[in-house]
């Protein structure tokens, strides 16, 4: 029996998603959005079973006991802090570290979180959260590095990130610098020991009144994509 949270789209309506779970044993389905499109599209099919379809920010929901195996999401992006009043220790978190900081509360044992999110979950020294989703047992199981012009709309560099709520032995909590020309710039560990899950080219590149660490399209992501699936392990 196999319970989902999916959308956690609290701000801003980011896309379809489609699924087909007709060979699980579906118990319960929770949807988050602001926004009845959300849940439009060709193709959106969900087997029988408790479907629960919440129009509420994600910060405005309680869980209490309710606990899920799965939880997907494409949060949104930004630098608003958020004021969690049902966790407290998360107030002050920048919205997509709370957004798995959060999910991190409410997974199940070997449950598993699959989101989008801004390379800064990952890359960022400080005012992160990836100690905090530690704490809660949760651990990397892999992460993709996608070139910036995934969103038309937006250059930002993203990751896909999957975590569990299990001990793995894959480091994923610190930084450590990558050198690149003359420029210096911090990132995730995980990627230092994986470099075949950067999908495109990394740069350094001026970023606002900075230099920034980002990734560049390299050839087909799709194929690239499409080969890193067919590596991963499956889950058991």
């Amino acid at each position: 029996m196999v319970s989902i949270l999916d959308g956690l789209l609290s701000r801003t309506y980011c896309g379809y998603y489609f699924y087909n779970f007709s060979s699980l044993a579906l118990r319960r389905w929770h949807d988050f959005s602001l926004s009845s499109l959300r849940l439009k599209g060709e193709g959106f099919y969900i087997p029988e079973g408790d479907i629960n379809l919440i129009y509420s920010g994600f910060e405005n929901a309680y869980f209490g006991k309710k606990q899920y195996d799965l939880i997907i999401s494409n949060p949104p992006y930004g630098r608003e802090v958020i004021n969690d009043i049902f966790y407290p220790d998360l107030s002050g978190l920048i919205i997509h570290h709370w957004f798995v900081a959060k999910s991190a509360k409410i997974i199940k044992d070997k449950g598993i979180i699959a989101m989008v999110v801004p390379q800064f979950f990952l890359d960022n020294v400080k005012d992160h959260a990836r100690d905090i989703i530690h704490d809660k047992g949760v651990n990397m199981l892999a992460a993709y590095r996608l070139p910036d012009n995934l969103f038309t709309n937006a250059q930002v560099t993203v990751d896909i990130v999957f975590l569990q709520k299990a001990k793995t032995s894959i480091k994923w909590l610190i930084t450590k610098n990558i050198t690149i020309g003359k420029y210096t710039k911090p990132m995730n560990e995980y990627f230092i020991d994986h470099p075949e899950h950067v999908l495109g080219k990394l740069q350094i590149v001026p970023m606002y009144d900075r230099t920034g660490l980002t990734c560049k399209a390299n050839g087909s992501l799709r194929d690239m994509l499409y080969a890193a699936c067919l590596k991963i392990k499956r889950l058991i």
